[in-house]
Parts: structure tokens; C-alpha cells; sequence
């Protein structure tokens, strides 16, 4: 039986363009992963985050799998490596008890530019799940347009 987690990873991960997945995680939730769809995609699964290369091939699908207990100044800098190098394929999965690295880790991946999904309760452990897109990371204003400024008449507005 897949839970609530799973069925929204699920959701998310079927909108996503990629050509196999790449699951970080040093102890990693087997209903996680597992609840992947692998029938139809190739998943790899590594233990840490140093594993992954540098030059992934960026059509690849991370899904980092952190513990709160990670959370650290070199932890932040491989979150934002990853980011550089998956700029529209990127999964944070932050499980925790509810203490303070969570609020922490919620302000940095919001600095840079995640989006909060949701939090969802799997076998008694929180998990906060964000995701990195390039493409929506910014929405343009109305404002922010051609039309705008090429009519000077409308500055004042």
C-alpha cells in the first residue's frame, strides 16, 4: 500500500521530463523509493551525496534525501551544487522530528529559490519536500513587459 507521500512524490515525478533518477540517501525510506514507478524509469540509488559527479547529466532526476541532523554549512554548499547542476530536475526530501535545523533548513532552500510542496507524515518522521525548477523559480511581473516599456506614457501610472 503506497501512503500519502509516496502517491504525491508519484504525482510530481510523472510531470517531470528525465531520463532515470538519481535517489541520494544515506539512510534511505525504502517506501520512498520503492513507491517509484521503476518499471518505467532506471533509478540509481546512492548513499551519499559526495557519490554523484560534478557533470551529471543534467536530463537526469535527483531526489536528495536529507536528515535534519545534516543540516551544516557543508551540507548547504552540495545542496547548491546540485541545484547548479539539475536546474529543473531537483528533489529535496527533508526528514525531521520538528527542531530547530528544519526551520533552517526551510529559510536556505527558500534563499535558493526552492519551492516548499508540502509536509507529509510517513511512518512516524516528518518530511518536508521541495523542489528546484529554473523555469518557474521567478514569476515575471505584469509590469515586467514590452509593452510597458515601450509606452513611455504609461510610467507614471
Amino acid at each position: 500500500m503506497q501512503s500519502s507521500l509516496s502517491n504525491k512524490l508519484n504525482l510530481i515525478v510523472e510531470n517531470l521530463n528525465f531520463n532515470k533518477i538519481i535517489s541520494i540517501s544515506e539512510d534511505y525510506n525504502k517506501c520512498i523509493v520503492n513507491s517509484l514507478p521503476n518499471d518505467v524509469y532506471m533509478i540509481d540509488i546512492i548513499s551519499h551525496v559526495d557519490q554523484i559527479k560534478d557533470q551529471t547529466d543534467n536530463e537526469n532526476l535527483v531526489i536528495l534525501e536529507v536528515d535534519e541532523r545534516q543540516y551544516n554549512q557543508d551540507m548547504l554548499l552540495k545542496m547548491a551544487k546540485l541545484r547548479t547542476y539539475h536546474q529543473t530536475n531537483l528533489i529535496i526530501l527533508i526528514k525531521h522530528m520538528g527542531t530547530l535545523a528544519t526551520n533552517l533548513f526551510h529559510e536556505t532552500l527558500m534563499s535558493y529559490g526552492f519551492k516548499h510542496l508540502f509536509r507529509e507524515k510517513l511512518e512516524n518522521i516528518l518530511y518536508d519536500l521541495y523542489e528546484y525548477n529554473i523555469i518557474d523559480y521567478k514569476i515575471k511581473p505584469e509590469w515586467l513587459n514590452s509593452d510597458y516599456w515601450a509606452n513611455p506614457e504609461l510610467w507614471k501610472k
